[in-house]
């Protein structure tokens, strides 16, 4: 089952610091976040997004790595859908990372039309991202994404089904106790 990404909860530290230097806004009043005032927030300052990043990711961080730890004992491919996680330097912690390619004009007109992203707000959102070149510079496996939805799942389910047999077969030749 798919769980659901780690978040700072309403009474965790990084949510009081992160209050702390940007107020409410984008924050709520109490559990409920608006996701699209942080976003306006963290997209429009490159100071405040380093700052909420700071504050967020260790959190987030710790969050994912108890998850992966409670995995430890199966066999089998997890996929971690990280949007930093070439930023952040979080693939250094991975054994396969999948770079999703998309011509930045698809991205953005997707922000704009899946997000309701204003053009330079979805303009601004991925230039805070690393770059094709900085991505694909760590990339173990790449995926195009210049077609359809079905071509793209067509994409990712044949480079799973090699990760899920490259991890049966490290499975196998793992000494047992």
């Amino acid at each position: 089952d798919p769980a659901p990404p780690a978040r700072p909860r309403p009474a965790t530290p990084p949510r009081h610091n992160a209050r702390a230097h940007c107020g409410d806004e984008g924050l709520g009043a109490a559990s409920d976040r608006d996701r699209a005032a942080l976003r306006r927030l963290g997209f429009s300052d490159p100071a405040r997004r380093t700052l909420l990043n700071e504050l967020t990711h260790p959190a987030v961080f710790a969050g994912i790595a108890e998850r992966l730890e409670a995995l430890v004992p199966f066999d089998g491919v997890v996929v971690l859908s990280v949007p930093l996680l070439v930023e952040t330097g979080q693939d250094r912690a991975c054994q396969a990372v999948v770079v999703v390619t998309t011509p930045r004009a698809a991205q953005v007109r997707r922000l704009v039309e899946r997000r309701g992203l204003s053009p330079s707000e979805a303009e601004a959102r991925v230039d805070a991202q690393a770059d094709d070149e900085r991505r694909l510079s760590v990339a173990t496996h790449v995926v195009r994404n210049d077609g359809t939805l079905g071509e793209l799942r067509e994409r990712a389910g044949a480079l799973f089904d090699e990760l899920e047999a490259q991890a049966r077969a490290v499975a196998r030749r793992a000494p047992r106790s």
